[in-house]
């Protein structure tokens, strides 16, 4: 018994030490990340021509972010994009961004939350009439905003994640399983989108048209939540076509690991593969197994039925929408070999988007303004 006791006592006073030492690295890692930071965000003005775009800051009350946290993670993501000759400054309540032209595209993306979520489909998916059909048309956002605004999230025992605690209800797993909270989208009297989607409503009050007659705001509850659907191959740009889905979110970024961009095997199209954490892949493996086990009890001589789906979005649009051939894998698929997703318009977004996944999150949403 001493001697146990001797080791239990030198056991805790190295996991102190240890404990102590790793507290000191964090230290000096986040300085040198800050350093880092206000030096991206000291840059000179750039080349000429240059584009000026301003940003509010907004943060949704689960997941506050303060001002100055959300200039200094977009000044170091601008440097993971391999963005140098962007300048970010700050002007009363906004972020101005000023960058050369022909960059436009990259910081675009450097401000988008770059939000990966993977989603059972059938179970979740809402469309304009059946799941596979999108709202569509000149007024598709508020068709699907309005239908969204009408639903109330579902708890089901699906909704309990692997790995959850003992004693987790289906109500809490539903709620743990949700990417935001409410959103909220101002609509003019033709239908059309001003403004949204707000984490916080009362940022719809100073948008122009806010007090138009006519105007209305919609609310989507959380739980609930809106993607974009995937782009047909030749369909022209500007068309927009939405889903309504319960926000069951079955995995997300922090999931994922070594994001890479290339061409995809069979097609030549640029895509980005990445593997998956343990953790992750647990989850995947759970995802799957569950669409596998639905297309098992399809009605014989449905192949379609068979082939169940899960979506993968990259900030609330559709990039992957995958079946699961529940005769080839009827224990659905394991993840050793991770997953890929496409839609990307060159090889250099692809890239671009696969440094965004590596990229640390922003504290705050960036709201274009203007």
């Amino acid at each position: 018994m001493p001697s146990n006791r001797r080791f239990g006592v030198l056991a805790l006073v190295c996991c102190i030490w240890l404990t102590a030492c790793n507290s000191g690295g964090d230290e000096e890692e986040k300085k040198r990340a800050d350093d880092r930071a206000r030096s991206a965000c000291s840059r000179p003005a750039p080349e000429a021509p240059a584009v000026k775009l301003r940003y509010r800051v907004e943060s949704a009350p689960t997941t506050a972010g303060s001002f100055e946290e959300t200039k200094s993670a977009l000044c170091a993501r601008l440097d993971k994009l391999r963005l140098p000759a962007v300048q970010v400054r700050q002007a009363g309540p906004e972020l101005v961004v000023r960058a050369p032209r022909r960059l436009e595209e990259g910081v675009e993306l450097a401000t988008m939350p770059g939000e990966l979520r993977f989603y059972d489909w059938e179970p979740n998916a809402v469309g304009r009439r059946v799941v596979d059909v999108p709202f569509s048309g000149s007024t598709a956002l508020f068709q699907a905003v309005q239908t969204a605004s009408r639903m109330s999230p579902r708890a089901e025992s699906t909704d309990i994640r692997p790995g959850a605690p003992g004693g987790t209800s289906p109500a809490k797993a539903d709620r743990l399983n949700d990417s935001s909270g409410p959103r909220y989208y101002l609509f003019g009297a033709d239908r059309r989108v001003i403004a949204g989607p707000a984490t916080n409503r009362g940022t719809l009050a100073g948008a122009g048209g806010a007090k138009a007659p006519g105007s209305r705001t919609l609310t989507v509850p959380q739980g609930i939540t809106i993607v974009q659907a995937e782009r047909p191959p030749g369909e022209r740009r500007g068309v927009e076509r939405f889903f309504v889905l319960e926000d069951d979110v079955e995995l997300s970024r922090s999931g994922i690991a070594r994001p890479k961009a290339q061409a995809d095997r069979q097609t030549a199209e640029p895509v980005v593969v990445f593997d998956f954490t343990d953790a992750g892949r647990g989850s995947f493996a759970a995802l799957t197994r569950r669409v596998a086990e639905r297309g098992s009890g399809a009605p014989a001589g449905d192949p379609d039925a068979a082939l169940q789906r899960f979506a993968i979005t990259l900030d609330d649009r559709i990039v992957a929408l995958a079946s699961v051939d529940s005769r080839e894998n009827p224990q659905g698929l394991d993840g050793r070999t991770g997953a890929q997703i496409g839609g990307f318009s060159s090889l250099g977004q692809a890239r671009r988007v696969a440094r965004l996944l590596e990229a640390p999150p922003l504290p705050g949403t960036l709201v274009p303004v203007g």
